[in-house]
């Protein structure tokens, strides 16, 4: 995978996507180790429709976070992103980047 830079608002968003994360049971790849086409286009509906000045955000499965960092560049007072544990590293990276 590697490093995407996304534009978002007139804004780039830095996303490491993974490729090393596997569920210890089944062996198959996480899905939220990268970005999902659908976030995509959640992330620029987002811009368009919805004022996030002063609001908190709860993204539940965030995977590698990009609707939440999305929502807190647009002025979201409290983000907070979840996921099963094995992402965690990765969604921290991406956080990180995003500061």
């Amino acid at each position: 995978m590697g490093i995407r830079e996304i534009v978002v608002a007139g804004t780039i968003i830095v996303i490491h996507e993974l490729d090393d994360v596997y569920d210890s049971v089944t062996g198959r790849p996480l899905t939220g180790s990268w970005v999902w086409d659908s976030a995509l286009v959640l992330s620029k509906w987002m811009f368009t429709q919805v004022d996030f000045q002063g609001k908190s955000v709860l993204e539940v499965g965030a995977g590698a976070g990009l609707p939440g960092l999305v929502a807190a560049r647009l002025g979201a007072s409290r983000v907070v992103l979840t996921d099963v544990k094995p992402l965690l590293p990765g969604l921290l990276k991406n956080v990180e980047a995003n500061r």
